[in-house]
């Protein structure tokens, strides 16, 4: 929850997933290995949601493009294209939730 809701502040918006797992590895209290677990888990908590929201959104825009667009392959397109952009999201984003579970879990344990 802290991912998204931190993602809907302009300012911090690239550095949510850090935020989130950091919190998540800081509330663990399993020290380092611990917090990159949580992070890791914040992650794809995140990501479930959106790929199902763009794969979803590319192929309702597609489907209501014209026949001679792209027929029903345009929509299949659009949610492919949707979880490409997922893709290309998910890599950042593992390693800033990992990397703030990692020290969130390693301020807990001090």
């Amino acid at each position: 929850m802290v991912t998204i809701i931190v993602g809907f502040i302009p300012v911090l918006n690239l550095l949510s997933p850090a935020i989130g797992g950091g919190l998540g590895g800081y509330l663990q209290k399993e020290g380092a290995g611990g917090g990159a677990k949580i992070g890791a888990l914040v992650t794809i908590a995140f990501l479930i949601p959106l790929a199902i929201l763009l794969v979803v959104a590319g192929g309702l825009i597609g489907s209501f493009l014209p026949g001679g667009v792209g027929g029903a392959g345009a929509g299949a397109a659009a949610g492919g294209i949707g979880l490409i952009a997922v893709i290309i999201i998910a890599i950042p984003s593992f390693v800033l939730s990992i990397i703030g579970g990692v020290v969130g879990g390693l301020v807990a344990g001090e």
